[in-house]
């Protein structure tokens, strides 16, 4: 029985290796905003099956949004004017997809839709209200998209990926853009329309130093942080006018 255990116990620890190995790995996976924060380059690694394969990563927040724009329209038939509001449920803050071709070529729609893969999945998905009509839904999705795009919030991109007999490896632009928060960071190998591996990770960004500092001040003490900020800005406009002779405003 004895050496019935020994064998058995060398092949749990030649197999660790393997299990342990078999994991999204991400680099760096705490992000920091700083003072000096311009953003990071974040390096995704997974192991996979072959490079014949197609290959997705979608990085989204843990964290909903409702958002509320306002709607304009001509007014008296003149005068283009903020009118009615228009909000926005079931969102996430943040979704970025990176893939080798479109993730509708990749999938079906169907299997999108189990994983909330793409644009449209996620516009179907959103609550828009109120409408004059369901046909508006298309529209008002797509001035939203426009506005996230904008600030480098929402992506989708067709990228390259380093691939070797079984790893895959990628470097993407992780945004200052993005507030702090969870993300949840999810890898999709696809082979013939289907998914044949799928792993998953996390990313935390927190604030350091000096920016938590304002940020916590902010939210604790806004009055006072008001008040600091305009006397800020007056010392700071008056300190330009005296170098430039032109007074302070």
């Amino acid at each position: 029985m004895k050496w019935i255990s020994g064998i058995f116990l060398i092949i749990l620890l030649f197999s660790l290796p393997l299990w342990a190995s078999d994991k999204l790995s991400l680099n760096p996976k705490d992000i920091r905003v700083h003072f000096f924060y311009k953003g990071e380059n974040l390096k995704i690694s997974a192991p996979i099956l072959s490079c014949q394969d197609d290959f997705i990563i979608k990085i989204v927040s843990l964290q909903k949004e409702e958002s509320t724009f306002k709607t304009i329209e001509k007014v008296g038939g003149l005068i283009w004017m903020k009118v009615n509001d228009i909000h926005y449920k079931n969102v996430p803050l943040f979704y970025h997809t990176y893939s080798n071709k479109p993730v509708e070529k990749i999938l079906s729609k169907n299997i999108l839709e189990e994983n909330n893969l793409g644009f449209t999945i996620l516009g179907e998905k959103a609550e828009i209200f109120p409408l004059k009509n369901p046909s508006e839904k298309e529209k008002f999705w797509g001035e939203y998209l426009k506005y996230k795009r904008k600030y480098h919030l929402y992506e989708e991109k067709i990228i390259p990926f380093s691939c070797n007999a079984s790893n895959l490896e990628t470097n993407i632009y992780w945004p200052f853009q993005a507030p702090p928060g969870e993300y949840q960071v999810e890898f999709y190998e696809v082979s013939h329309g289907k998914i044949v591996k799928q792993l998953k990770n996390h990313i935390k960004v927190f604030q350091v130093g000096l920016v938590k500092f304002l940020a916590d001040f902010s939210r604790n003490s806004p009055l006072i942080y008001g008040i600091f900020s305009v006397i800020i800005a007056l010392i700071s406009g008056f300190l330009v006018g005296l170098i430039f002779k032109k007074g302070g405003h």
